[in-house]
């Protein structure tokens, strides 16, 4: 047979309440702190604010991921993810004679590609389909063909590097029967 159980209750013993007395209108209240030692409780720590910066970067970089689904920055690469171009940037510049860069244009495969605007030689290398053999741009692959990247002219008298007189390609010439007739 079941039986009903229930918890005894602990009878304790009460004080008698006595109603405080309503405060005067002469009587202040001490609103401060009761010592310095509380103020200081009621500041952050400094490891309340360091599980804040934590708690802020794991939320960024969990969004970052589902948003951008390959990335924990949000697509930033930094440079020290990136160590061809690390190593490119500590090895300096790039002197090569023309002679020189005429065999960087991508006929030997254990070169890199190079490409020169201006004076300025680029290493191409990551994109052989377009500056390798075949490729579109593969007439700038190996030599300073500033003049035809100006111009966009690609015949092989403009494959170099004088900008002598593109200036005046690009400079707007008035008719002379259209100045007359709007005078």
């Amino acid at each position: 047979m079941s039986t009903l159980r229930s918890r005894s209750t602990v009878n304790k013993p009460t004080a008698p309440r006595t109603p405080s007395p309503p405060p005067s209108s002469t009587q202040q209240y001490d609103l401060s702190l009761s010592s310095s030692s509380d103020q200081v409780s009621r500041l952050p720590s400094l490891l309340d604010i360091l599980r804040i910066l934590v708690g802020l970067l794991l939320l960024s970089t969990t969004l970052s991921y589902f948003i951008t689904s390959n990335s924990l920055t949000w697509g930033y690469r930094p440079p020290w993810t990136r160590p061809a171009r690390l190593r490119a940037w500590l090895r300096g510049p790039i002197t090569l004679t023309p002679a020189e860069l005429s065999l960087y244009n991508g006929t030997d495969p254990s070169l890199p590609i190079y490409l020169a605007l201006n004076s300025s030689i680029y290493d191409v290398t990551a994109s052989p389909h377009m500056y390798g053999p075949g490729g579109m741009y593969a007439i700038f692959s190996g030599r300073d063909a500033t003049r035809a990247f100006v111009t966009g002219c690609f015949t092989p008298e403009h494959l170099n590097h004088d900008l002598r007189g593109v200036e005046e390609m690009f400079i707007p010439v008035d008719d002379p029967d259209e100045v007359v007739a709007t005078k």
